[in-house]
């Protein structure tokens, strides 16, 4: 049996790991520790839902789209339920960190700082350049396209320093056939998405253990330097078109 079972019903998507049944719905996701769940049932008023009963008494109601899948569904996830249960139930439950009550000020100063630094620059060029203005808004454009590239890139690069000392690597399998979807399990038994990859059925993928969801498609170092000065010469190539145009074209 595979370690990543889904079912995809009205509004709502499980995915079972070794240890964990996550749950997504629009409003979200959370994780239900398998040890967690008394049982897995067929909904008595309609055979395409099931509910999932916590040790607790906590009853989650999950609407499937028909009898058969169902059925199937709460088959394997009976079978993958541990002998032994943690009666504390709902308080078991995993979710996401919740975002930072206080806003990033510091951050958003800049950020609008630099955007009326922008516009009045742009003003002053359509003021005493006249349509030189044109070139001006397309190099800033241009600049902020390079400065985003450059940003992802470093970022990418930190993730991957980050991982390459402190990551675990385990097999994600791909789920689903239109693009390359991949799910793997972290220690735990939770569950977790990865976009991406080369389409194979199973591919080697490196997350961290102290932030499960963060990982990185396993690939040689040659090509992951290759990649990276790729999207770093791209930036850079960006920048300078940009800094040409917004500056270069009014002396």
């Amino acid at each position: 049996m595979r370690s990543i079972q889904t079912f995809d019903g009205r509004h709502v998507y499980l995915t079972l790991g070794t240890g964990a049944l996550q749950i997504t719905r629009a409003k979200g996701l959370f994780a239900i520790p398998l040890a967690a769940i008394a049982e897995a049932r067929i909904s008595a008023q309609d055979a395409r839902d099931m509910e999932i009963v916590l040790t607790d008494g906590e009853i989650h109601h999950i609407a499937g789209v028909g009898p058969a899948l169902t059925a199937d569904f709460v088959r394997r996830l009976s079978i993958a339920l541990p002998e032994r249960r943690d009666p504390s139930g709902s308080a078991l439950i995993i979710r996401p960190p919740a975002s930072p009550e206080r806003l990033p000020w510091g951050g958003v100063t800049v950020l609008a700082l630099t955007v009326l630094a922008c516009i009045a620059y742009a003003i002053w060029v359509g003021v005493t350049h006249g349509t030189r203005v044109i070139g001006v808004v397309i190099g800033i454009f241009v600049l902020l396209i390079g400065l985003l590239t450059g940003f992802m890139a470093i970022d990418k690069v930190a993730l991957r320093v980050r991982l390459a000392r402190h990551g675990v690597t385990v097999d994600a399998e791909r789920v689903g056939r239109n693009k390359p979807l991949y799910y793997y399990n972290d220690a735990a038994g939770v569950p977790h998405q990865y976009s991406g990859g080369s389409g194979a059925p199973t591919i080697p993928v490196t997350y961290d253990p102290r932030r499960p969801g963060q990982a990185l498609h396993r690939t040689g170092r040659v090509m992951a330097a290759i990649n990276t000065t790729l999207t770093l010469t791209t930036a850079g190539w960006l920048l300078l078109v940009g800094a040409w145009l917004s500056f270069g074209l009014l002396w």
